[in-house]
């Protein structure tokens, strides 16, 4: 799984949750979570993005939910949070 912020302000990626659906079930089952130096950040990259290989998702799953929590560089320390779900 690859993220890239490709927006114009400057922020720093502070969270990334993700998680799967199971049929039998009526909650989530988080796949990893990356925080603060957990995060690999590509340093080279013009826009701020992280990688993440290799984590477990059932052929049974209809549902990847992505959490990304960030905050603004600068004087502002108010974090923002974006959920995107992913259907099949």
């Amino acid at each position: 799984m690859a993220i890239k912020y490709i927006g114009n302000e400057d922020i720093k990626i502070e969270r990334v949750e993700v998680y799967r659906d199971d049929p039998s079930s009526s909650y989530e089952f988080e796949l990893f979570t990356a925080t603060g130096d957990g995060l690999e950040i590509e340093k080279n990259s013009d826009y701020p993005s992280i990688s993440h290989q290799n984590f477990p998702i059932s052929t049974q799953a209809k549902k990847l939910k992505v959490i990304v929590t960030w905050e603004k560089e600068g004087k502002e320390s108010r974090k923002y949070r974006e959920e995107f779900v992913f259907k099949q």
